[in-house]
């Protein structure tokens, strides 16, 4: 993982290069007799498409770097959501075909325990996937309001698929709760216990 700092490093980078305006940097060097620098259109054409595929990237990292908000509720969507995008790049993009592909295979091998509890077994070799097998990121989502059961829609699937995955979230909050619950009245069944001894003694 990378630092926040180098993080936050290129994701100014990334908007720098966004709001570069390509007229005034192609005076600039020409200016200073820099002719074999100057963009020409397709080189804007690959840059473009560029910032296209790694737009969201930054958007992620924002989010999920956030010190005031609780961000365990938003693995699983922005996690759908770029395999979603990456995925329709691969549709449209003209020049960055293998470098769209390499950004969905590593995402797809960083999160296989993550997309293989949404029943999403993408083919890989490679031993890179993180540790997101815990319920906790499939619930999480569909108890904060922000989410809700929303990002379902980034899911590839039926509808009817879909729905059977709510029905199992909503299986893991029940019998989560319901251990939750055991445990609370086994542990004032205890604290009573030791009450009563106390008042015994």
């Amino acid at each position: 993982m990378r630092p926040a700092g180098i993080v936050l490093i290129i994701n100014n980078q990334l908007k720098a290069v966004s709001d570069l305006d390509h007229i005034k940097l192609n005076d600039l060097l020409r200016g200073n007799g820099h002719e074999n620098l100057i963009l020409n259109a397709k080189d804007l054409s690959n840059l473009r498409e560029l910032i296209k595929v790694l737009e969201p990237f930054a958007e992620a990292t924002e989010i999920v770097q956030s010190d005031k908000t609780v961000t365990i509720s938003c693995v699983m969507p922005i996690i759908l959501s770029l395999n979603r995008h990456l995925q329709s790049c691969l549709t449209v993009t003209v020049t960055l075909t293998a470098f769209v592909k390499c950004l969905l295979n590593s995402l797809r091998d960083r999160f296989a325990s993550l997309f293989a509890q949404l029943g999403l077994n993408f083919p890989s070799n490679s031993t890179t996937s993180l540790p997101f097998s815990s319920n906790i990121f499939l619930m999480t989502p569909a108890l904060d309001p922000a989410y809700a059961f929303n990002w379902l829609e980034d899911l590839p699937g039926s509808d009817e698929d879909k729905e059977a995955l709510r029905f199992k979230i909503h299986g893991m909050y029940s019998a989560s709760l319901s251990t939750s619950r055991q445990i609370i009245s086994a542990l004032k069944r205890i604290e009573f216990s030791k009450f009563v001894t106390y008042c015994i003694d």
